[in-house]
C-alpha cells in the first residue's frame, strides 16, 4: 500500500488489483453502473459519490469510513465545495464513527461563511436521523458563525438546541429557554406553533408561571391567526 501521495482512485485501484477485479466484475458486485464506475475511477465528467466508495469498500472487505480521509478531493476541488457530495460525507463520518474527519473538512468549508448553509443541511439531516447529540456540533457550528442573529437558519439552530437540551437537569432546561427565547419569532411560521408550545410546556414543568402565561398567550395569538 502506497504510503505516501496517496489518492482516493489509487488506493481503489490496488484493492480491485490484490482482490482480482476488473472494471465490469467490480460494477457487478457494486451495483454500480460499469459506465458510471470507468467515468468515476477514471476521474471523468464526475466525481465519486460516498455511497459509491461504501459500495467499493464492502466488495473489498472493508470498514465503514474506507478512505474517508481521501474523499476530499472529491468535495472541494480549485477551492470550490461541492454540497451535493459534502452534506452526506459529513453525515456519513458521524454514522461511520470516522468523526477524525469531520473537523480538517469543517474548517475548510468555513473558510466561506456563505457555506454555513452546507453545515446546517448536515446538522438537520442527522436531526432527522434521530442523531441529537451529533447534530448539536453541527448545530452549535452555525451558531457560531453566523453574524446574523435574525438569519433563519440561526433560529432554527437555536431551536433545534433548545429541543436537544432537554432532560433531567431543570438548571440546563430552564438556561436552554433563556438562550432560545429571543429567537421564537424569527422561526419560520411552521416551527413557531411547536416552539411555543415546547416553551409553555418546559417553563410549566419549571414551575415558571410568568413564561407559561406569555407563551400560552403568544400561542393562541399565533394560532388564530394561522387558522383563521
Amino acid at each position: 500500500m502506497r504510503v505516501n501521495n496517496r489518492s482516493l482512485r489509487l488506493e481503489i485501484e490496488d484493492q480491485m488489483k490484490l482482490h482480482g477485479y476488473n472494471l465490469n466484475k467490480a460494477a457487478e458486485l457494486t451495483g454500480i453502473n460499469a459506465g458510471n464506475l470507468s467515468m468515476v475511477l477514471n476521474g471523468r465528467a464526475r466525481a465519486m459519490t460516498i455511497g459509491q466508495l461504501d459500495a467499493l469498500a464492502q466488495i473489498f472487505g472493508k470498514t465503514p469510513g474506507w478512505l474517508y480521509e481521501l474523499y476530499t478531493e472529491e468535495c472541494i476541488s480549485d477551492n470550490k465545495v461541492s454540497r451535493p457530495r459534502l452534506i452526506p460525507y459529513l453525515v456519513r463520518c458521524v454514522e461511520t464513527g470516522r468523526v477524525d474527519c469531520i473537523e480538517p473538512m469543517v474548517s475548510k468549508i468555513l473558510d466561506n461563511p456563505k457555506n454555513v448553509s452546507i453545515i446546517f443541511a448536515a446538522a438537520e439531516k442527522l436531526f432527522e436521523n434521530e442523531r441529537l447529540e451529533e447534530s448539536a456540533y453541527f448545530y452549535q457550528l452555525v451558531v457560531d458563525n453566523i453574524k446574523d442573529s435574525f438569519s433563519e437558519f440561526m433560529a432554527i439552530s437555536q431551536y433545534r438546541l433548545f429541543l436537544i437540551a432537554q432532560g433531567t437537569d431543570e438548571e440546563k432546561n430552564w438556561k436552554s429557554v433563556i438562550q432560545f427565547e429571543p429567537f421564537r419569532r424569527r422561526l419560520p411560521e411552521y416551527l413557531q406553533l411547536a416552539a411555543l408550545l415546547k416553551l409553555a410546556k418546559v417553563s410549566y414543568s419549571l414551575e415558571k408561571w410568568d413564561e407559561v402565561e406569555k407563551f400560552a398567550q403568544e400561542l393562541s395569538e399565533l394560532s388564530s391567526i394561522l387558522y383563521s
